[in-house]
């Protein structure tokens, strides 16, 4: 899924965030970013993990088909 240049949306929602924005469980959410359907930024080296809801929308829309 490639964003565009410049994307402003920062990666603020954490996988408990996607798993009740997207109404399904935090496994589905590890599950999705393991496989690569949906795009995750690691903070530094910790286990801290973010994703974009610009992204989510598009896993989204493209789970739906």
């Amino acid at each position: 899924m490639a964003r565009p240049k410049g994307d402003p949306s920062p990666p603020d929602m954490t996988m408990q965030d996607t798993a009740d924005y997207m109404k399904v469980s935090i496994n589905t959410v590890r599950a999705r970013i393991a496989d690569g359907t949906l795009p995750a930024v690691r903070i530094g080296r910790s286990r801290l993990v973010r994703l974009r809801r610009s992204d989510i929308d598009e896993a989204l829309m493209h789970m739906s088909d």
